[in-house]
């Protein structure tokens, strides 16, 4: 099998960067992040490069993925935008999964501060009245859009409220925009 560098110097870059995807897809990648996530199995469709400028490229696709970030499941379907530059020579891009991972860093950092804080309001959600609250993402299932993530999270609350412990597994959907370089939830983080 031709490798990644051979089919640049063939077919140009875009056949080698294409080429280095498709390997990427057999053995698994990791996404850089404050939560990194690890990606075990993965597809790369609808692949497009485009050559912005030399020594630039970017790789539009879709993405059909399965992986961990720490503890949780992350399972992700949606348009992915892959950068790629030349450093020494060869194709470099310092995420497989940008867009993905800026999603999974919304999230993870909307787990830690409902935990640490829950609502500023105290809100009405399951772990307004908690104490010693516990809040532990068991699942992201991931469609990400050109603008957006649709999101559904499978979360376990645990905590104590005066009259006995909580324990509790459900379901949230969410929905995040993209903005700038990376995620938000316009309507609050619950």
């Amino acid at each position: 099998m031709l490798g990644p560098k051979c089919l640049s110097a063939a077919a140009g870059p875009e056949g080698g960067l294409v080429a280095m995807l498709k390997e990427a897809e057999g053995k698994g990648f990791t996404v850089p992040g404050p939560l990194p996530l690890k990606i075990d199995k993965a597809s790369f469709d609808r692949l497009s490069v485009r050559l912005p400028a030399p020594g630039v490229a970017v790789v539009d696709a879709t993405l059909d993925c399965e992986g961990h970030a720490g503890a949780t499941q992350v399972s992700s379907l949606g348009v992915e935008q892959v950068a790629f530059e030349v450093r020494d020579g060869d194709w470099v891009a310092p995420s497989l999964a940008p867009r993905l991972g800026q999603v999974v860093e919304a999230l993870e950092l909307r787990r830690q501060t409902l935990e640490r804080d829950g609502l500023p309001d105290g809100g009405d959600w399951p772990g307004s009245a908690l104490e010693r609250r516990r809040l532990s993402a068991q699942a992201w299932f991931i469609r990400l859009e050109r603008k957006g993530a649709e999101v559904t999270e499978r979360y376990r609350l645990q905590g104590d409220t005066p009259e006995r412990p909580v324990d509790l597994v459900a379901e949230k959907r969410l929905s995040l925009e993209r903005r700038d370089s990376g995620f938000f939830f316009p309507e609050g983080l619950w």
